[in-house]
């Protein structure tokens, strides 16, 4: 009865079933009451003349109303919980040794030699000295080298120790492994007010090029910081 003249019209068990198996095209009426009976239907456009729009029945609607709630709710909930949830413990604010500054301020931790050797241990200064020489150039951004956390309790401090140590709302930190003359360098940036990792990566390169993943390093990170200002 729903059907136009000439035309098909499927129920929705019946359009789950051929959609996909056939080259026909299907307008979607959303919920129709037949006699008694409600049902999801679709038509087969055999023409586009046969393209119509026809008013979804009030028990349908309150359906979709109730629908678009539960969806809306759900994405609401979805957002409220990657917005709010925490990676990792955020710093308390009352144990900050000092204030933390109004501009972005970053604490580079030292860069860990996965694989110890005395061949490849000289590279943890080099490359963590070379990481806060080029931010220090920066004069919005305020940058504490290693040094300063030596007031810090654990051997292995978290980072939010590290910030409240030193007084600072974002932590670089990072390690690598020398294999041959192959280098992996791992580095994460966190946001230790809000217990957040704002970035990770890693990069792999010959040894040579060292520098050049330094760079690269150097110029995210202080996108990702200056950017939040």
């Amino acid at each position: 009865a729903l059907a136009q003249t000439g035309g098909i019209t499927l129920s929705k068990v019946i359009y789950d079933y051929v959609n996909g198996k056939t080259s026909y095209e299907f307008n979607d009426l959303g919920v129709q009451k037949v006699k008694q009976n409600e049902f999801h239907a679709y038509d087969l456009i055999l023409d586009q003349s046969q393209r119509r729009k026809i008013p979804i029945s009030r028990s349908g609607q309150s359906r979709l109303i109730i629908l678009s709630a539960v969806v809306c709710l759900l994405a609401i909930g979805l957002f409220s919980y990657f917005q709010f949830r925490v990676d990792f413990q955020p710093l308390d604010e009352k144990k900050l040794a000092y204030e933390i500054p109004e501009g972005p301020s970053i604490t580079v931790a030292k860069f860990e030699n996965l694989n110890r050797s005395e061949d490849t241990d000289y590279l943890s200064q080099a490359i963590t000295d070379n990481i806060v020489s080029v931010l220090s150039g920066s004069p919005a951004l305020m940058v504490m080298a290693p040094e300063a956390y030596s007031a810090a309790t654990s051997k292995n401090p978290e980072i939010k120790e590290i910030a409240e140590v030193t007084g600072v709302r974002y932590v670089l930190t990072g390690n690598y492994q020398v294999i041959n003359e192959q280098i992996r360098v791992n580095v994460k940036l966190s946001d230790a007010l809000k217990g957040k990792t704002l970035w990770s990566e890693k990069f792999d390169s010959n040894i040579d090029n060292l520098f050049k993943i330094l760079d690269i390093l150097n110029c995210t990170v202080m996108s990702a910081v200056s950017n939040r200002f």
